[in-house]
C-alpha cells in the first residue's frame, strides 16, 4: 500500500527539478572558494599539548625516577652485604678457614 502512494506521489512530480542553479554558477566557482579559504585561513604552528600528556609525561618520570632509586638502593645494599662479607672473613685467621673446610668435607 505504501508503495503504491509512494509511487503515485512521485508520479504527479513528474520530472520537475526542486532546486535551480543561478546562471555561470560553475564558471567563476573556483576563483570564489580559493578567495574564502584564503581568507578563512588561519596559520597556527604552535604545538598544543592537552592536559592528559602532562599527567602522562609526569607519570613516566615519576615511573623513571622511582625505578632509578630502587636500582640504587639494591647496588648498595648488595655492595654494603659483599663489604661485611669482606670484612668478617677478614677477621678470621686462615687456618680457621682451613679447619672449617676440611671439617665440612669430612662430614660428608
Amino acid at each position: 500500500m505504501t508503495k503504491e502512494k509512494t509511487n503515485i506521489e512521485l508520479q504527479k512530480a513528474g520530472r520537475k527539478r526542486p532546486f535551480k542553479l543561478p546562471e555561470n554558477y560553475f564558471d567563476d566557482f573556483a576563483v570564489k572558494m580559493d578567495k574564502l579559504i584564503t581568507d578563512n585561513k588561519k596559520v597556527t604552528n604552535t604545538f598544543r599539548l592537552r592536559p592528559w600528556m602532562y599527567g602522562t609525561a609526569a607519570s613516566l618520570i615519576a615511573i623513571v625516577f622511582l625505578g632509578q632509586i630502587y636500582k640504587t638502593n639494591y647496588k648498595n645494599e648488595k655492595l654494603a652485604m659483599e663489604v661485611q662479607d669482606t670484612y668478617i672473613l677478614s677477621q678470621v685467621n686462615e687456618s680457621s678457614i682451613i679447619d672449617y673446610y676440611l671439617t665440612a668435607e669430612n662430614d660428608k
